[in-house]
Order: structure tokens, then C-alpha cells, then sequence
């Protein structure tokens, strides 16, 4: 596969992953300062965006590496993870919303905190594309991955300053990033039958 559908293929991934970081992310600057504590700012959310980022790619990379260990037609068949995400949150669209947990209040840990407890579904999309793409396409969709981080939490402060509805936020993602899911699920499978 060529280095541009690599970095389709993650930029898919990280939109299919992140939507729910992005609510979360939108939710947490938000809120209002609390007596003693500063308002969360676009400094916090890149530093804390960042900071997850770099757990959630050694976790992926080290599932990635254990993947490597299997016949490479054997680990493309994970690629029925995200593919069954997908498929999970295109069944549940008209269901009511996962609760996540609420959001932390204390500066860049706080952020990077919420951000990894939203990150289960990025390590298991991430893992299987990383094992399918390997070096150096796998530093691609690495670098992809990592360049997203920064709009995305520009667009969380922007919204939140906004005060945009969550709510619609939310319904886009329900509608969009499913199909992403399911593209990077079948991209992934295509390596246990190539």
C-alpha cells in the first residue's frame, strides 16, 4: 500500500477514535474556573492532548509488536476490531450515549488523564494498523496520528468557547465516524486474505 493510504487510513483511525475525546475534551474546558483553580486552556489541552498520545502509541506499538510475533495473516484478522466498533456504534446510533467519566479539573494531567481513559478504542484500532503497516509505514501513521492531536484540540477550545451543544457534536460523530471505523477495520482485514 502506497504512504498516502497509509496516512488516509490513520488520519480514518484517529477521526473514528477520537470523537469521543473530542466531547469529552470540548466538556472539560468548558467548565467554569473554580475558586483556587485557573480555567483550562488551549495550553492544557495541547500539553495533556500530547501526553496521552504518547502512552496510547506505546501501549498501541507494543500490541503491535506482540502482533507481529503472529503469522501476518493471522494478525490482519484483527482487523475485525475496529471493524466491529464500527459496526457496534452504527447499530447503536439511535441509542442513548456512553457516559464517560466526568471531567477532571487539575491542569495538563487532567487532560491527559481523560484522554487515556477515552484511549481503549484508539490502542485497539491502532495496534492491528500498526502491525499491517510496518516500518516505515508505520512511522507514518505514527506521525499522522500525532500532527491530528493539536487541530483537534484547537477545535475542543474553540467549541468550548463557543459553547457549542455537545449534543450535536456528538450526532455527527454517530453518523461519520462509524464508516471510519469499518473502512480502517476492512483495510486491516485485507491483509489476512493478500
Amino acid at each position: 500500500m502506497s504512504t498516502a493510504a497509509w496516512a488516509t487510513a490513520a488520519a480514518g483511525a484517529f477521526g473514528a477514535t477520537n470523537i469521543d475525546n473530542l466531547v469529552a475534551l470540548t466538556a472539560q474546558l468548558s467548565r467554569p474556573a473554580v475558586e483556587g483553580e485557573q480555567r483550562l486552556g488551549l495550553r492544557h489541552a495541547l500539553r495533556g492532548q500530547y501526553l496521552a498520545l504518547l502512552v496510547l502509541l506505546l501501549v498501541a506499538v507494543l500490541g503491535a509488536a506482540g502482533l507481529l510475533l503472529l503469522p501476518h495473516r493471522v494478525a490482519a484478522l484483527l482487523g475485525v476490531v475496529p471493524l466491529v466498533l464500527g459496526i457496534r456504534q452504527l447499530v447503536r446510533r439511535g441509542g442513548p450515549a456512553a457516559s464517560g467519566p466526568g471531567p477532571a479539573r487539575s491542569g495538563t494531567r487532567a487532560v491527559a488523564l481523560l484522554s487515556i481513559t477515552c484511549g481503549a478504542d484508539n490502542v485497539a484500532v491502532y495496534s492491528p494498523l500498526l502491525a499491517q503497516a510496518r516500518f516505515p509505514d508505520a512511522l507514518v501513521v505514527a506521525v499522522v496520528i500525532a500532527v491530528l492531536v493539536a487541530p483537534m484540540s484547537v477545535l475542543a477550545w474553540w467549541l468550548a468557547r463557543g459553547g457549542v451543544r455537545l449534543a450535536g457534536l456528538g450526532a455527527v460523530g454517530d453518523r461519520v465516524f462509524p464508516v471510519c471505523l469499518i473502512t480502517v477495520g476492512l483495510l486491516v482485514l485485507s491483509g489476512a486474505v493478500a
